[in-house]
């Protein structure tokens, strides 16, 4: 079964390439334990905003984490990374499921420190 953040087009041992791995692991302990016991969604949210910029792209806020039931409590992790500086988009006041994220310089380079450090 191919997982399903699998990206042929990731660099071998680069950032994508672990993030995309993590993920995978990720869902893979879920479905051995259950989604509760290995929930980190602030840390799903960082790793599926790394891929997407891997692949070019902005993620839409409603596609972040899909592990938290409901937009509030996506909004809620989305603010608070928002307020640590690591991700961008719409303005806290105004975020919508429509809107789009990214990671901050700042983002990406935490991001790509620590997971080159598990590389």
């Amino acid at each position: 079964m191919t997982p399903p953040y699998f990206d042929p087009h990731a660099r071998r041992g680069g950032a994508v390439e672990t993030a995309i791995r993590l993920r995978a692991e990720r869902s893979f302990r879920a479905s051995s334990f259950g989604a509760a016991i290995v929930s980190d969604p602030a840390w799903d949210m960082l790793l599926d905003l790394r891929i997407a910029a891997g692949r070019g792209m902005p993620l839409r806020a409603e596609k972040a984490c899909l592990e938290l039931a409901g937009w509030p409590s996506r909004a809620r992790c989305i603010r608070m990374l928002q307020g640590q500086g690591l991700v961008s988009g719409s303005p806290r006041e105004t975020l919508a499921p429509d809107s789009m994220l990214r990671l901050t310089p700042k983002g990406m380079e935490r991001m790509d420190a620590h997971l080159a450090a598990l590389g």
